[in-house]
């Protein structure tokens, strides 16, 4: 949208008042140098003289957005909407405002476009789009994104929200068909080609994939502008820790440009009393992330911290959340706040540590950080990368996932934990499996396994598979069934290299709980990279079922790694590729070997530091109170070397 609204973009008064007319234009004026703190004030002053002028309110609205005052740009766009209710443009932007607050709902009836130009009426559709997907009605926001798309064709935009939408509706092949398109329009946007190239791995559809990972690399190396999402950078094949880091600053720089922090909080500032840390993510649900964490949470030091959960995603009244609200002092729901209001209230509320678990990952809200609400801020758990942000002092690792040589791909400084930096919750039930039968599985076939999303599944590692299978007889391949495209394309790509498809099992999504249980009935867990599995992980471990994996060079590579050297079974640890189907194989062979590694695996429950709740925390809070006593000291964040807890 432009900085200014055309004069025909809404109904003006019969009588124009020109002292209104002059602020009017000083305001726009200011709006073109990028001024919208005087903007505003100008058209304050113009609406003073002249309030049912539909135009002003407009633009009054344009730039409190501008500011990062969505509420009060709410009320300005609402008066534009009531004074020429017409208006394209003034229902857009009350509906991009209201979008901005987390009302999605009442955002797609203010964008029902009915009048206006095919160009409007377009615009409008794609907005009311993007506000359906918002609110998490996909399959609703595909209609008004195809007539947009009919009313303009060549929109990039459009395509991309189709693709979006199909997405969201666990239609990948079809999302990757209308981001070809997308791309086809724009040839030269690494955003698109990234984003294209990960669709294509979560339907498995890898015609193409290594000449458009060349290409990305290409245009990344040029420094093309916009720079690919960075967490879909993680997954495509070949890109280096400095593709990562490029793209994290690139991305980061690009979506919080906009903010201007708070001013910095001083030690002299500082409340008196316990520690007091913030968790902010949208996952606080039934999610990956809070199975791992919730143990943490519970077992915090409240003599030492005071311990706040920031809430943004929905409450999906699972047993999950009800545990996650319990385990904290303060659960502090934030989901239908701008970005600036929860940062004043983080702010408000005397938070010293600042922990993001989300970091690049889906619904992500790195603006808020972008304020800096609190004097120091860490990247933890959510996301297995560099977030390229100078807002953000440490992200929490381990030496085997990133090495002190991996520290110049990062701009935060390593707080390293002792054993494995992945959280585990060492109350979680593990009892007798169900029947095979009821899992799909044939009773004495050798079970080969890899429940990670499909995204992380690449063709070299399909290869390997597929010679393991036809190594060893009656083994069958047990895989998530994450959607019907990606299945069909596995079965399809398993024949063309002489495998029966019914040689492919795929689990149905269970209940975490039952999840566990049934993960016991894998003989051996064949990791993939350049994306390894993280909570899959340390549920088959838990499970008693030993990984192979492969380490690379980046973080999301060497979480398997960090995780099997930290439970002491680093021989399942390859080389390379080669190294990593021999691993494989001589487990599926030598059925003693693998007895013997289960039985290990089966007694870390117990002893091994992985799975040691109460110790794994002291050592994190460890970690949070040297951040802090360097902070407070007027020391600027730096490594922090491991240190373990009671040992």
């Amino acid at each position: 949208m432009r900085n200014g609204m055309a004069a025909g973009a809404a109904r003006r008064p019969a009588k124009v008042v020109p002292k209104a007319e002059k602020k009017y234009q000083q305001g726009l004026a200011l709006m073109q140098q990028g001024r919208w703190d005087e903007a505003a004030r100008a058209f304050e002053a113009a609406i003073e003289r002249s309030p049912k002028d539909a135009l002003f309110w407009l633009n009054l609205a344009q730039a409190r957005r501008k500011l990062g005052r969505p509420e009060t740009a709410i009320e300005a766009a609402r008066r534009a909407v009531a004074l020429d209710p017409d208006s394209v443009l003034a229902r857009r932007m009350l509906g991009l405002c209201l979008n901005e607050t987390g009302l999605h709902a009442e955002a797609a009836v203010a964008l029902d476009a009915r009048v206006g130009s095919d160009e409007e009426r377009a615009a409008a559709l794609t907005e009311r789009g993007l506000a359906m997907q918002r609110a998490g009605r996909f399959r609703d926001s595909i209609e008004p994104l195809l007539t947009a798309a009919r009313l303009a064709p060549t929109s990039v935009k459009i395509h991309i929200a189709l693709s979006d939408g199909f997405k969201g509706l666990e239609m990948p092949e079809a999302a990757w068909e209308c981001q070809r398109t997308a791309v086809a329009l724009d040839s030269d946007n690494p955003y698109l080609l990234c984003s294209l190239i990960h669709l294509g791995l979560s339907a498995c559809k890898w015609e193409g994939l290594s000449e458009a990972s060349h290409r990305l690399a290409a245009l990344c190396a040029e420094g093309r502008e916009p720079a690919p999402v960075p967490f879909m950078h993680l997954s495509v094949p070949g890109a280096s820790p400095q593709d990562h880091l490029r793209t994290a600053r690139a991305h980061c720089a690009r979506s919080t440009a906009h903010v201007q922090p708070l001013s910095p909080v001083t030690p002299a500032q500082r409340r008196a009393g316990r520690i007091r840390i913030g968790y902010f993510s949208n996952d606080f649900h039934s999610h990956a992330t809070a199975y791992l964490l919730a143990r943490v949470l519970e077992r915090h030091d409240r003599g030492t911290f005071e311990v706040f959960a920031y809430s943004y995603g929905a409450d999906d009244g699972s047993p999950m959340r009800k545990r996650l609200e319990a385990a904290v002092e303060h659960f502090v729901d934030v989901q239908r706040e701008s970005a600036r209001t929860t940062a004043e209230r983080i702010r408000a509320d005397g938070i010293d540590l600042l922990v993001d678990l989300k970091g690049y990952t889906l619904n992500a809200r790195t603006e808020v950080l972008a304020f800096r609400p609190a004097p120091i801020q860490v990247n933890y758990l959510g996301y297995p990368g560099t977030m390229g942000a100078p807002f953000i002092d440490y992200i929490v690792t381990d030496p085997v996932v990133t090495p002190p040589s991996m520290a110049v791909d990062f701009t935060e400084k390593f707080a390293y934990l002792p054993h494995c930096y992945q959280p585990n919750d060492d109350t979680r039930p593990i009892g007798p499996p169900p029947p095979r039968a009821e899992c799909g599985l044939p009773d004495d076939a050798f079970v080969f396994c890899c429940f990670n999303n499909t995204y992380k599944i690449t063709p070299d590692v399909f290869d390997a598979w597929c010679r393991l299978l036809r190594a060893v007889p009656d083994s069958v391949l047990w895989l998530l069934d994450a959607n019907l495209e990606a299945k069909h394309n596995l079965w399809r790509e398993a024949e063309a290299r002489g495998i029966a498809r019914e040689r492919l099992i795929f689990a149905p999504k269970w209940p975490y709980e039952r999840h566990l249980l049934r993960i016991q009935h894998a003989d051996l867990f064949l990791d993939n990279v350049p994306v390894n599995a993280h909570t899959t992980a340390s549920d088959a471990l838990w499970a008693g079922v030993p990984i192979v994996t492969c380490p690379g060079a980046t973080f999301a590579s060497r979480v398997a790694a960090s995780l099997l050297n930290a439970v002491g079974t680093t021989e399942t640890i390859a080389a390379n590729l080669k190294e990593y189907e021999l691993v494989a194989l001589r487990l599926a062979q030598q059925p003693a070997a693998l007895a013997t590694l289960r039985g290990s695996l089966r007694a870390a429950r117990s002893r091994c530091h992985v799975f040691d709740s109460p110790r794994y925390t002291r050592n994190l809070e460890s970690l949070y109170q040297r951040m802090h006593t360097r902070w407070f000291c007027g020391q600027a964040p730096d490594h922090l070397p491991a240190q373990s807890v009671g040992e």
